[in-house]
Order: C-alpha cells, then structure tokens, then sequence
C-alpha cells in the first residue's frame, strides 16, 4: 500500500506542474511563442512548437492523473522535462540571458538551478512511472490520499515560487562575492 501512496505523490506533483506550465502559457500563447527565439527557434517554426509543447504538456494532466494511464504520463512527462532540461543547459552554456517563462509569465534569468529542478522532476516522472507500472491496482484509503496531496501541494508552491527562490539566492551570492 506504501507503493501506492508513492505513485500517488508523483502524479499529483507532476500532473500540478504540468497543469501550472500549461494554464501560464495559455494565458498568452503568443508571448510564449514569441519567447523560443531566444532558444534559437526558427520564426517559422516557433508558433507551431509552442502549440505542439502546450499541447503536450496538457496530455500529461490527464494521462498522469488517471492511474490505468499513470505510467504513460509520467513517461512523456519525463521526457518533456528532459528536452526541457537539455534546451536551458544548452543556452546557459551559449552565455545566453533568457528569462524563464516555464509558467507562463516572465520569471527569472534561466540558470542551471532550472535545468537541474527539471532533472529532479524527470527523476520523480520516471520513478512514478517504473512504481505505477509494479502497483496497477493503486489501492489507498482517503486519509492517506489527503496527506500525500498536502504534501505534493507544499512541493508545487515550492516550485512554483522556485524563479524567486534563485534569483533571490543569486542575488545574495553575486552581493557575498
């Protein structure tokens, strides 16, 4: 039964990312097409991405929160996180200064905090996937169920404020140098 909780966690932590990432796009498809330049994306190619990524990241809420597809989810979860990951490693590299719009709004200068918070959650992906696929049955009791959502709701607002978390601390290390 502790696999089941363990499965659940990771659903509800990836689906509430990819459902965070997806409704901040949306809000402005636009801005955030207009936003893979900095990538190096094609102007022609960029409107089409930024609606087949949008896309994709709504197929995860679903797929990842329905348990018979659970492990699919959180494969295509994985990855998402991991080209995710690759771009902003590969334009931290470049010395590029682009600012994150992984919800949807202008956030922080991308860092290597953010490739690697994606890595994390590629891990947790990959984990509740390889946990959903041994437990399909995923059987839990409702007072187990309302822990593990507190406890993946502190972790969403902890990666939800995760732009000011690293601006703040980069700031704090740029002004100790």
């Amino acid at each position: 039964m502790l696999l089941s909780y363990a499965v659940l966690g990771c659903q509800l932590v990836v689906a509430g990312v990819f459902a965070l990432s997806s409704s901040g796009k949306l809000r402005d498809p636009a801005a955030f097409a207009r936003s893979l330049e900095a990538f190096g994306i094609a102007a022609g190619s960029r409107r089409a991405l930024a609606v087949a990524l949008i896309a994709a990241e709504l197929a995860v809420v679903p797929l990842t929160l329905w348990r018979p597809l659970a492990a699919a989810g959180l494969l295509l979860a994985a990855a998402l996180l991991a080209v995710f990951a690759a771009a902003i490693a590969r334009t931290v590299r470049a010395g590029r200064e682009v600012r994150c719009r992984c919800f949807g709004a202008d956030g922080a200068v991308l860092r290597p905090a953010h490739a690697w918070r994606n890595v994390a959650l590629a891990v947790v992906a990959l984990a509740g996937a390889a946990l959903a696929a041994s437990d399909p049955a995923g059987r839990i009791e409702a007072g187990g169920a309302v822990v593990v959502a507190a406890a993946a709701a502190a972790v969403l607002l902890l990666l939800w404020a995760f732009d000011d978390i690293v601006e703040l601390l980069a700031r704090r290390a740029g002004a100790a140098a």
